[in-house]
């Protein structure tokens, strides 16, 4: 029993140790980590927010362009319109900028991330700097 109760109290630092982290939203890849986190802890509205405005924009036109097609998307639109393909940020093996970036970035300078899976798949991410911080891009160049 005192095992269970040890395992279950390291369990409940580790969650909120996570919940807590503000992580490194300075870099392009502690921005990408941020945004996994806060989808894998349902916080959406904040992991919306990690979204590139303009990118919003067209994600939003295309649930209403849904709707108006008589398809009933969920009811939620960050439910909906987050990008979901990464379940856990416990997957990530590894994350790291494709290429240097510079150290004081400048509005529009896009940083792209390659980062691994713990079961082996691999991808990019493409992040903006805007509003001073790092954004997800998901169109465009």
């Amino acid at each position: 029993m005192k095992h269970m109760s040890v395992v279950f109290a390291s369990a409940l630092i580790a969650l909120v140790a996570l919940g807590c982290s503000s992580g490194d939203d300075k870099s392009p890849t502690g921005a990408f980590k941020t945004y996994l986190r806060l989808v894998y802890l349902d916080k959406d509205e904040q992991a919306w927010e990690m979204v590139h405005a303009p990118d919003r924009a067209r994600l939003l036109e295309a649930h209403k362009q849904l709707e108006a097609a008589g398809i009933q998307p969920p009811s939620s639109e960050h439910k909906a319109l987050l990008i979901r393909t990464i379940y856990s940020p416990y997957a990530l093996k590894s994350v790291e900028l494709v290429e240097p970036i510079s150290e004081a970035p400048s509005k529009g300078d896009v940083a792209k991330v390659r980062f691994e899976l713990r079961d082996g798949r691999e991808g990019f991410a493409r992040l903006i700097w805007a509003d001073g911080a790092w954004q997800l891009k998901l169109y465009g160049a």
